[in-house]
């Protein structure tokens, strides 16, 4: 949550703990996208007129961004005209509140938007090139070829093939394929990613689909 007024924060923080809702409070946008990039986030709540960058470019930024796109938005703020009502849920919020508003109200909206999201229907395939993946199946078929992999090598490659052309560090890929996992060091993505190009790289020693990045990590090639 990035909220300027720090006793609404509070507020806002004590209503959704007790309705079992775990909150991060954050005073720079930076910071809070940095962060929801390591730890995937259900929801962000913004405020319009946040110090710095407003709340409408951040709210733009998420939707830009491939990682965090679809996490659903909300506005609390104290601007109510229509005009500015628009403008929010034109830079992609799903819902607009202003203040003073009652915080059982935001939570009832908060678990709304959260329902509605888990209703979306979810795709039974991705396909980047020539590589495409059945995500109920857990089957992976390479330039026509039918491909088997691991757990975490289907799971490391569905991740990569969810962000084409992004380019992410081990550290970032270890979070978000093994976020439970104590185990999984950095290096052993390494190791996952040399496997899966034994299986779909025609050459594995020049690959063309899971591309690596000096000094950064790696990334999946969109064609």
């Amino acid at each position: 949550m990035l909220e300027e007024d720090q006793s609404l924060a509070g507020l806002i923080c004590g209503h959704l703990e007790s309705a079992g809702y775990r909150v991060a409070l954050f005073s720079t946008a930076a910071t809070a996208l940095l962060e929801a990039e390591r730890q995937m986030p259900a929801l962000f709540i913004l405020e319009t007129m946040l110090p710095g960058e407003g709340g409408l470019e951040v709210c733009r930024k998420i939707r830009s961004n491939g990682l965090l796109a679809g996490i659903p938005v909300i506005f609390v703020t104290v601007r109510s005209a229509e005009a500015d009502r628009i403008l929010g849920l034109d830079a992609g919020a799903d819902d607009y509140i202003t203040k003073p508003f009652s915080p059982r109200e935001l939570v009832a909206r908060i678990n709304a938007i959260l329902r509605r999201s888990e209703m979306l229907p979810k795709p039974e395939s991705l396909t980047v090139g020539d590589l495409t993946i059945d995500l109920e199946l857990m089957s992976v078929n390479a330039a026509g070829r039918s491909v088997l992999l691991t757990v975490s090598e289907f799971r490391l490659l569905k991740f990569l093939m969810q962000h084409p052309g992004r380019a992410f560090t081990r550290e970032q890929i270890v979070q978000m394929v093994w976020p439970q996992s104590r185990y999984v060091s950095p290096r052993a993505v390494d190791v996952c990613v040399r496997r899966i190009r034994t299986k779909i790289e025609a050459n594995p020693q020049m690959p063309r689909h899971v591309l690596g990045i000096r000094g950064i990590g790696y990334r999946l090639s969109k064609s």
